[in-house]
């Protein structure tokens, strides 16, 4: 299962952009802007005052009905927002991620190619789909957020759960009734 990171992305002198995107997006991001960028932890991410405007929450398919009773703390939203929801994971369809990337970073300005191609090939080489494969691990844990999220959400369900009817409320046939 893949997981996004954080990279601080050097835009110009007073233009530091920090941004979350899938490892393999790095050797990209080190064409498009020159080498200007550095790959950032969560921990470092979480105790930057300067420059924070929002984080953007993840819209998590199997979990899109959880709520928290209290907002999770900066570090806690940076970590939802590398998890990838299992089903949406792009090492399961890298020609799909391939095209995303060609999409988003777009041609080369140097060469008449897209970014994506230049720095792992056409898609049929095999080059892209290995990286994809290198980053993608077996299993990564749920965010300890989201597994408080569940928690607390299976616990308000099972008090919705309507309590079993009194033996003396159940129906019983009656003697003599015909069926």
């Amino acid at each position: 299962m893949s997981r996004r990171i954080f990279a601080r992305v050097s835009r110009g002198p007073m233009d530091k952009t920090a941004v979350c995107v899938f490892p393999w997006e790095l050797a990209i991001l080190m064409l498009v802007h020159n080498g200007d960028v550095e790959e950032v932890s969560i921990e470092e991410m979480a105790t930057q005052k300067e420059g924070v405007v929002k984080v953007e929450t993840q819209k998590l398919k199997k979990l899109k009905n959880l709520k928290a009773d209290y907002p999770p703390t900066l570090a806690e939203q940076l970590e939802l927002m590398c998890y990838v929801d299992p089903e949406q994971d792009p090492a399961l369809d890298p020609q799909g991620e391939y095209n995303r990337l060609v999409e988003k970073y777009g041609m080369d300005k140097d060469v008449p190619f897209p970014v994506a191609t230049r720095i792992y090939g056409e898609f049929g080489s095999g080059a892209f789909e290995a990286k994809v494969k290198e980053f993608a691990e077996d299993s990564i844990a749920l965010p300890a957020v989201l597994k408080k999220m569940a928690a607390d959400q299976a616990a308000e369900d099972a008090l919705d759960e309507p309590a079993p009817a009194p033996k003396s409320a159940r129906s019983r046939p009656r003697q003599g009734a015909r069926a």
